[in-house]
């Protein structure tokens, strides 16, 4: 009889790859970004990581749209944005661990996101007064964010599993 560990391990790996075939479509990306919001263990492929991007962006667009409804200060933004506050507060555990996901297909830390996110709520922090490090710091957040979802995957397994497109 099998150990129950390897009975495990076969579990996963039966679970991940069948994982891995549902997710080849955007909408299967972005459901698995959803429910593997609370475990950042694995690895992310740089098409997962985008599509997330790209429904995070749509997903707040219409919630900007939906708080401009209830009116705009003089500068063209919401006097209210509650739903873009929502929905910003929604998409960030699942967003932190796709990243922390696609960090880990590249080799490093995902303990990295969530320097990321700091750097880029700090950011943000500090450009309500009239400095321009606040922004700076939140566009270096963002651009290394970009750069980590364009750097291919490293080859075969690593550390972190698998690679997730079999190679």
């Amino acid at each position: 009889t099998p150990q129950p560990a390897m009975q495990t391990a076969a579990f996963a790996g039966a679970g991940a790859q069948a994982g891995a075939a549902f997710a080849a479509e955007p909408i299967g990306y972005i459901q698995k970004c959803l429910r593997l919001y609370a475990d950042g263990a694995g690895r992310a492929r740089r098409a997962e990581y985008w599509w997330w991007a790209l429904f995070c962006v749509v997903t707040l667009t219409v919630a900007g749209v939906i708080d401009m409804q209830f009116g705009v200060d003089y500068t063209g933004a919401p006097t209210n944005p509650i739903m873009t506050g929502a929905t910003w507060f929604a998409l960030l555990a699942p967003g932190i661990s796709v990243t922390s996901r696609r960090l880990h297909d590249i080799g490093k830390s995902g303990w990295i996101a969530a320097a990321l996110v700091g750097s880029t709520v700090i950011g943000m922090v500090l450009s309500s007064d009239a400095s321009v490090i606040g922004p700076l710091i939140s566009l270096a957040a963002i651009a290394a964010a970009i750069v980590v979802g364009v750097l291919p995957s490293s080859p075969g397994a690593n550390q972190y599993g698998q690679n997730p497109k079999g190679q």
